[in-house]
């Protein structure tokens, strides 16, 4: 059985997520270490990085007769050791919102991707801490009524 659209369209991004190194354009190296929703704490004595992503519950509109639109809301953390600079911080969202918007149709399976809301950034106040940023978008897409 096929995967749903649902499961295409996260695997299209976190397809995309690991195309975020220097050597693709990008300003940061982040697709290197990309995982789907882990927060397992991070090793302070390393400079790590860590992209981590998590699908989030779906909303459903009637569409026209037999379809539906759907919107599947998405938060990303882009996590850093508490040495990293704020301006690396932003050099990292950047990346991320470049990646997402690269093909917001995600090769056709959706109609649109949309960032949600503002990004969060929090520093770490110690080497022993990470610093990270939240950003969250929205992939909108279409489905016959009774599918996912």
């Amino acid at each position: 059985m096929p995967d749903t659209i649902r499961q295409q369209i996260i695997s299209a991004i976190d397809t995309q997520l690991k195309t975020i190194l220097v050597a693709g354009g990008y300003r940061t190296n982040l697709g290197q270490n990309v995982v789907e929703w882990d927060l397992t704490p991070m090793d302070p004595s390393q400079d790590v990085f860590r992209l981590t992503y998590r699908d989030e519950e779906e909303t459903r509109a009637d569409l026209s007769v037999g379809e539906q639109d759907m919107a599947l809301p998405l938060t990303i953390l882009a996590l850093a050791s508490g040495n990293t600079s704020l301006a690396e911080m932003r050099k990292m969202v950047a990346d991320v919102v470049s990646a997402m918007y690269a093909d917001p149709t995600w090769g056709g399976i959706a109609s649109d991707t949309v960032q949600d809301g503002v990004t969060k950034l929090d520093k770490g106040q110690a080497a022993d801490q990470a610093s990270g940023a939240e950003l969250k978008f929205r992939v909108e897409y279409a489905v016959e009524r009774g599918t996912s």
